[in-house]
């Protein structure tokens, strides 16, 4: 993620109102207290003139000014407000009580605010910049964008609106636009660790390896002990498949900062995928100390344990297919050599030449390589997935009629005969236990309609793999079938995919409901 920066400005604004010669003292030994930074002493004294002078709007407003650089936010708001109301020509409050607004999570009104004092100076940076992270905050990402572009168009050196301005880009994942802004930055401030780090995070987004370990390795040596650096170097490295540089620098993360979550989830998986299962074992129990996605850990450390469990967390599942998108179809297809779709469409076809299916339904879609090799026998077809990330790669290939993103339990509930076909290809291995799964494709397929599906093999019911995948026998998809009014029609063994060079032996399954 991104990182980002922010000021705020304050300080004691004097001006002449009248409170009367004693009054007057006793509040410039307030303004005098507060200019030299005794804060406690000063507090005391703008309590007690306003408690002779309640009316005093300039007092009034510099009280709010020293509380809010105590972090009394609520009560600085408060004070600005009241301060404006009574002298109303204090622009510069305005300001502080848009900044205290958005602190607030009240973005709409800190717009107001900071619109109120921009009306005297249309074009104040400092404004203009709070006014642009506002409309942030709101969702106006065309509104900030304008705000930072009048202000680079004023002066093409603001390296803080040069820097926003990326962060914006970033968020709307325009990251070469991002990439120039940070880089534009970096030509004023060339030690701005932050501008380094983003622009690494753009480069890796634009599959610039090369450059994003460049920018973030020079992050690095200006904040040697930054353990979001140390993990996002570590990353790279692991995407390259340099195992050993991203085990050094996820350990030279972790000495910086030891409950590094993430850090500790990844250096795991790195383990787990080199065998290390000890070491693995041990990384998990790490990140279940740290609190960081403790379902996921705690599936994993009973997948290591040899333990069965039910399912798989669905947090577990939509965390793991977001960041699997980009890199999915490639991966399965050329490094686990997946072609359980394809093996089904086939299968199918042989066993149903012709025909066109009126509702199809793609449990599990993924990016849609099962509605890849069944899309042109169906007339209307609806892809459910949990992952975010992998629902927008199968919109973008425009396979499915409907796309809905979430559980598939979740998705079946309460729906009745809707679909004559259903996929669940790579689906049951996120499943241990299928009998609420068969409960709702009873009720959601019509009678005489197809369930096709595929599952890694064991020898008994179902079992949790190390892998942290589930694997099903024969004898309990029977049972499943059975008793869910399904008849198993064809049933047929599969490699489902290799890993470490070797076939996972599975089953493909075509169901046909009585």
């Amino acid at each position: 993620m991104a990182r980002s920066t922010q000021a705020a400005k304050q300080g004691v604004r004097r001006k002449k109102q009248g409170a009367g010669s004693g009054g007057n003292a006793l509040l410039q030994r307030a303004y005098g207290l507060h200019r030299q930074g005794e804060i406690a002493a000063a507090h005391k004294a703008y309590e007690a003139f306003l408690s002779r002078f309640p009316r005093h709007g300039e007092a009034m407003g510099n009280f709010g000014l020293l509380l809010h650089s105590q972090g009394q936010v609520e009560r600085a708001v408060t004070l600005y407000q009241q301060a404006i109301e009574l002298a109303p020509r204090q622009d510069h409050l305005f300001y502080h009580l848009g900044n205290g607004l958005r602190q607030l999570g009240r973005p709409q009104e800190a717009i107001a605010a900071y619109e109120q004092a921009r009306a005297p100076d249309q074009n104040q940076p400092d404004l203009l910049v709070a006014l642009a992270l506002a409309h942030g905050d709101a969702g106006h990402l065309a509104e900030a964008q304008g705000c930072f572009e009048t202000i680079l168009q004023l002066n093409p050196d603001h390296s803080q609106a040069s820097y926003h301005l990326g962060l914006l880009f970033f968020q709307q994942e325009q990251f070469a636009e991002a990439a120039a802004c940070f880089t534009t930055v970096l030509a004023v401030e060339p030690d701005y660790v932050d501008a380094w780090f983003n622009l690494g995070l753009c480069h890796k987004d634009l599959g610039q390896s090369g450059p994003a370990l460049e920018s973030l390795q020079r992050a690095a040596r200006l904040a040697p002990d930054d353990a979001d650096i140390l993990y996002n170097i570590g990353v790279l490295h692991k995407e390259q498949g340099e195992m050993a540089a991203a085990e050094s620098t996820f350990l030279q993360a972790l000495e910086v900062e030891p409950a590094y979550g993430i850090c500790l989830t990844d250096l795991a998986i790195l383990y787990h995928s080199a065998n290390r299962l000890d070491e693995a074992k041990a990384m998990y129990e790490r990140a279940l100390e740290s609190g960081y996605q403790a379902e996921s850990a705690l599936h994993m450390l009973a997948a290591l344990n040899g333990e069965t469990t039910d399912v798989t967390p669905l947090q577990h599942v939509r965390d793991l297919f977001n960041n699997y998108a980009r890199s999915f179809d490639t991966s399965l297809e050329d490094d686990l050599h997946y072609s359980v779709p394809a093996q089904l469409a086939d299968s199918f076809q042989q066993f149903s030449e012709e025909g066109e299916f009126s509702a199809g339904l793609d449990l599990g879609c993924g990016t849609g390589l099962a509605g890849l090799a069944f899309r042109g026998r169906v007339r209307h077809f609806t892809g459910v997935d949990v992952s975010e990330s992998m629902l927008a790669m199968a919109a973008a290939k425009g396979l499915y009629d409907e796309l809905h993103c979430t559980g598939i339990i979740d998705f079946l509930h309460g729906r009745q005969s809707c679909y004559d076909l259903a996929l669940a290809t790579d689906v049951f291995v996120y499943l241990g236990a299928l009998e609420t799964f068969f409960t709702g494709m009873e009720r959601t397929l019509r009678p005489g309609g197809f369930l096709l599906f595929s599952v890694e093999s064991c020898d008994h019911h179902y079992c949790l793999r190390q892998s942290g995948r589930y694997a099903h026998s024969p004898a309990y998809i029977a049972r499943q079938a059975r008793r869910f009014h399904f008849t198993i029609v064809q049933q047929q063994p599969t490699g489902i995919r290799k890993e470490r060079g070797e076939w996972i032996p599975g089953e493909l399954y075509i169901l046909q409901r009585h």
